[in-house]
């Protein structure tokens, strides 16, 4: 991947990783034409650090070096090309070297600069299709009904080759303004995933009595948002006072310095009879972890009824909740899918004061909500989306032609999920890594959608030491999945630890038995994972004896499931293999 910016022309990343389907022997995406080079377009401001691109723009971070980084491991050759002002439309055709070009969301900092340089985007546009390169536009605000930028965004419309939008509701309205075939990419989370927890500070009914109001007993909530919301906080402070009334809060502000914020907050502060405490920090990528981990809930205001604010993307919302936050929203089209993971409605101070009565719920809701991300707004999963979208205008890559075009050799079909650095002749390696320990699969995907297999096209799902690195709330639905692409009459093997033989030897020696080394490896290792791998991915998270794991292979439509011999790793008796068939249908 390459990086062209004005201040640092040319940034390599890592070299370009094997492809999601390159299987020994056979020819790889780039041989077949398949492996595509992206040129992606972005105006957003960035900076070129050793460690790679930097933005404190969001449009920066998810709709572009996120994906980016993703669909460069998964093979495509990728370059990003900032659209800076003083760019004329010959520059930018001449650094765009892919066959594909992502035209990013323009924004200029000044209205005044939006007419020129929306002159020259739709210069580049047709300049690029002369020369065959289908273009792609990134819209993601709606400025196409009584905007002075209507314009440009319905000639880009009717003009690219395909248009992606980060929401369905936005996608809707394209619809309405183009014939071009429209797609959706959702922002994906970023960071790291923080711990569900939720214990807010609660007055006492002494305190209530006494009419105690200390900061260090107000439960903390956080806003952070682009100053274009900051008209929403009054909505917000009127929405909440009456429960204030009753139990003082804390609101803390992060939005841009200098943009008004801060005597904002101090107005609101001055209006609240120091029933709600306001305080501002200035916003900045490097300080919203820390302040997440500070706050105990995140406040998200909306007028629903303004048409841009309607469109827009969950990301603040899944920011939060990946950090491990509960979420008391305004039921925006976009925050709606997340009703049982936050708390969505039209009253925030209903919504708080639930979540200050009902803290168990409230973790609860959290780290089922997070495991939804994990599953829907992985920056791999928004990688797809784009890829599925390229695709759309591009042809299919190879990574989503897997079960339509296998080599010569590789039937019957049998799928070896998870197989990290166990790469097994004759069947199909698929894991969510690249690699692991130098060893590459055949196919890249979340086990829990194996979207590149069709329905009843498998006749073997093989898994090894998998099924304990998932949530226990996940297996159902993961071994549905995997149910989904056997063939009737198939056969599903999952080989894992089995959790009766570890307890057991771990009560003949507790002492020695709970060490982290080769003295762990019939024990501790089978609760919780291999440490040498300190690796997230490979802790394990449930743990299973060989009747637990059959009833769940039943639950989940299988027949004539029974205990076998196991034959990888350890085997017998720390190890256990269980077997089961998908029904055949009736003759």
């Amino acid at each position: 991947m390459r990086v062209l910016h004005p201040q640092r022309p040319v940034w390599h990343d890592r070299p370009a990783r094997r492809p999601r389907f390159a299987r020994n022997g056979a020819s790889s995406p780039g041989a077949k034409g398949l492996a595509l080079k992206i040129s992606w377009i972005t105006y957003s401001a960035f900076k070129v650090l050793e460690t790679g691109p930097q933005s404190n723009e969001a449009d920066a971070r998810y709709r572009v070096f996120a994906p980016v980084r993703e669909l460069h491991a998964l093979g495509h050759d990728i370059e990003v090309i900032h659209f800076a002002p003083e760019l004329s439309a010959a520059q930018l055709l001449s650094a765009v070297q892919g066959q594909v070009a992502i035209l990013g969301k323009l924004v200029p900092p000044a209205h005044e600069a939006f007419p020129a340089l929306a002159a020259t985007a739709l210069s580049v546009v047709k300049g690029l299709q002369a020369r065959g390169v289908r273009v792609i536009a990134d819209i993601n605000d709606n400025h196409f009904e009584n905007s002075p930028r209507a314009g440009y965004f319905r000639e880009l419309a009717m003009n690219a080759d395909a248009i992606v939008a980060s929401t369905p509701k936005m996608a809707d309205i394209i619809r309405s303004h183009t014939e071009r075939p429209v797609a959706v990419a959702r922002d994906p989370y970023e960071g790291q995933r923080g711990d569900a927890r939720f214990e807010p500070p609660r007055l006492s009914w002494w305190g209530r009595l006494s009419g105690a109001s200390g900061l260090e007993v107000r439960p903390k909530l956080l806003w952070y948002g682009y100053p274009t919301n900051l008209d929403t906080l009054m909505l917000l402070r009127d929405q909440l006072l009456p429960l204030a009334r009753r139990q003082p809060l804390m609101i803390r502000v992060m939005s841009s310095q200098g943009s008004g914020a801060e005597s904002l907050c101090n107005e609101l502060h001055a209006t609240c009879g120091g029933r709600i405490w306001w305080t501002f920090s200035a916003w900045s990528l490097a300080d919203m972890p820390k302040a997440l981990a500070e706050t105990d809930l995140v406040v998200l205001p909306s007028n629903a009824g303004d048409a841009r604010k309607a469109v827009k993307s969950p990301n603040r919302l899944v920011s939060a909740l990946w950090a491990g936050r509960f979420v008391i929203a305004h039921p925006l089209p976009s925050y709606e899918e997340f009703a049982d993971y936050a708390w969505v409605g039209e009253d925030l101070a209903d919504g708080v004061g639930w979540a200050l009565d009902n803290p168990r719920q409230v973790a609860e809701r959290i780290l089922h909500g997070q495991a939804y991300l994990d599953k829907y707004y992985s920056p791999f999963s928004a990688a797809r989306e784009w890829e599925q979208a390229i695709a759309g205008v591009c042809g299919e890559p190879d990574s989503l032609r897997l079960a339509r075009a296998l080599p010569e050799g590789a039937r019957p079909l049998r799928l070896n999920l998870g197989c990290g650095n166990k790469i097994l002749p004759g069947y199909i390696n698929v894991d969510v890594a690249p690699a692991r320990a130098g060893a590459r699969p055949d196919v890249i995907c979340d086990l829990r959608d194996l979207a590149a297999f069709d329905d009843e096209s498998v006749d073997e799902v093989l898994s090894v030491h998998v099924v304990e690195h998932f949530w226990r709330w996940e297996v159902d639905e993961l071994l549905r999945e995997w149910v989904r692409v056997l063939k009737p009459g198939a056969r599903m093997v999952i080989e894992c630890p089995n959790l009766k033989a570890a307890c057991e030897a771990f009560l003949e020696n507790p002492d020695r038995n709970a060490g982290p080394g080769q003295e762990g490896e019939t024990t501790m290792w089978v609760f919780y994972g291999d440490p040498a791998w300190q690796d997230p991915l490979m802790c394990h998270r449930w743990g299973y004896t060989p009747s637990s794991l059959g009833e769940l292979m039943k639950r989940a439509g299988l027949v004539d499931v029974r205990q076998e011999p196991a034959q990888f790793k350890m085997r017998e008796p720390r190890d256990m293999r269980v077997v089961g068939y998908k029904p055949k249908r009736d003759t």
